[in-house]
């Protein structure tokens, strides 16, 4: 695999010597000017992603042609796409530990690693991709979005992937005998009540 279009072509003839010049081609029909043999050359593939054959063929000092080769590689620009899910896609989540659901594809060298953030400027580090990582919201409670990125293996990154939740705020009540300020008796009766309602 390459992420570029420019490539670097190692080139050898047997015997050595035997070739004077040397030309080139991405598709076998168009080739590029002779030039003197050498034995490296910088070329240019063809444009668009997926499989790329560079023909070479040598000559020899009269101009016929004495051998030819060629080699493939795989030209892969494209970034991963992906999906992330904090608990599932659930609407709210009244702790701020939560579990992300990750999915990403690439259809070139495939999805190496993630990287994830809170507030889209502070990153992890990029780590080993997997389906499914723990994860902590951080902040007071309200919405809250995590983003990801992925990346290939040849270091393509995404664009940011995200999802949000709402971080509930959890509270608690208990109240005396209806609010009384005085009782007469130790046997009291007590009303409780948490925030949000069935958490």
């Amino acid at each position: 695999f390459t992420k570029t279009a420019s490539v670097s072509l190692a080139l050898a003839v047997t015997p050595a010597g035997s070739a004077s010049t040397m030309a080139f081609s991405n598709d076998g029909a168009s080739w590029s000017a002779p030039e003197a043999f050498a034995a490296s050359k910088n070329w240019t593939l063809s444009a668009g992603d997926g499989t790329k054959t560079v023909h070479a063929r040598f000559a020899d000092s009269g101009g016929a042609v004495i051998a030819q080769a060629s080699d493939t590689i795989v030209l892969d620009t494209t970034p991963p796409s992906g999906t992330i899910a904090i608990d599932g896609g659930a609407a709210s989540t009244i702790t701020a530990g939560v579990v992300l659901t990750l999915a990403s594809t690439d259809a070139g060298s495939g999805v190496a690693d993630m990287r994830l953030s809170n507030d889209g400027a502070t990153w992890t580090a990029w780590q080993a991709f997997a389906a499914s990582l723990p994860w902590t919201l951080t902040g007071s409670p309200g919405t809250k979005t995590v983003r990801v990125q992925y990346r290939d293996a040849l270091g393509n990154a995404s664009t940011s992937f995200s999802d949000s939740i709402e971080l509930l705020a959890v509270g608690g009540a208990v109240t005396i005998d209806a609010g009384a300020a005085f009782t007469k008796t130790a046997s009291v009766s007590l009303a409780l009540a948490v925030t949000p309602a069935g958490s």
